[in-house]
């Protein structure tokens, strides 16, 4: 199992060269996380992370398939607010060769948009109703192709390059459900992906209205009844789980344009405080 190149990120070699790895981490009294930032410090700032669109049902396929489409059929000319420099399309047979078959086909449905500072890959799931997109934040180059150093350390780096490319995903996010005339705020693009598009946009139509009045009319007595309510209005999105840790950053968002206008609500202090929100 074990051969000079790693073919697949799931594969056994990887696993156990990162194993290796951090047993010469740990003799040197260092983690692997200590060593990203390390590369983060010396190679400039790298972050990347992964989104789907949740749709339901056979519709669900249909939308998806929809989205992919129209990329092909209309080129957006900008994603997330940055210009589209360069499109990679992996059905291109003039750079990849020619389509064997549906299969090779299905796999090959990716599309890459390359921006400045940003790489975004689109590609539907061939087994469910749903569009992953990658987000890659990539350092800008200087001149002579050398890459510009980031001006942070540490901790304080890794959390400045994750708030960069998690930003863009939610842009990008926002764009692509615009290709089915969709539409999602803040507060649904922050809700987990596991949530399908439909109840993120109920929980934005229906039970954030129904919150804001709750707290504005002094509806709930205490914390324990606005917390067990929520549970109730939301309960269908996580079945057999508690869905409150699902809107934690959804109700972090909220607490936060809130709290100038409803200042004299002293449950929603403690709802903040409950989940630890901090104005950064």
């Amino acid at each position: 199992m074990l051969t000079p190149a790693i073919r697949d990120k799931d594969a056994a070699p990887a696993c156990m060269f990162l194993a290796a790895l951090y047993q010469k981490l740990r003799q040197e009294g260092r983690t692997l996380l200590d060593y990203y930032i390390e590369i983060l410090e010396r190679l400039g700032g790298y972050a990347d992370t992964g989104r789907s669109i949740v749709m339901t049902g056979a519709e669900g396929g249909i939308q998806r398939d929809r989205i992919v489409a129209s990329l092909r059929a209309t080129l957006p000319k900008t994603l997330g607010g940055r210009a589209v420099r360069k499109v990679v399309d992996y059905w291109n047979e003039d750079l990849f060769g020619k389509l064997q078959s549906s299969t090779d086909q299905l796999s090959r449905n990716v599309l890459q948009f390359f921006l400045d500072g940003f790489i975004v890959t689109v590609r539907p799931s061939g087994t469910e109703p749903k569009l992953k997109f990658y987000c890659q934040l990539v350092p800008p180059e200087e001149p002579h192709g050398q890459t510009a150093g980031p001006a942070l350390h540490g901790m304080e780096l890794l959390r400045h390059l994750t708030r960069q490319v998690e930003t863009k995903a939610r842009a990008v996010y926002q764009e692509l459900l615009a290709r089915l005339d969709l539409h999602l705020g803040e507060a649904g693009l922050l809700l987990p992906d596991l949530i399908d598009v439909a109840r993120k946009q109920e929980f934005e139509r229906s039970t954030v209205p129904q919150l804001r009045d709750a707290l504005v009319r002094g509806r709930f007595k205490s914390l324990d009844e606005l917390l067990d309510w929520l549970r109730g209005e939301v309960g269908g999105m996580t079945p057999g789980a508690d869905p409150l840790p699902a809107l934690r950053a959804s109700l972090a968002h909220l607490c936060l344009e809130w709290e100038t206008e409803l200042v004299s609500m002293p449950l929603l202090a403690e709802l903040a405080a409950w989940w630890g929100f901090r104005r950064s």
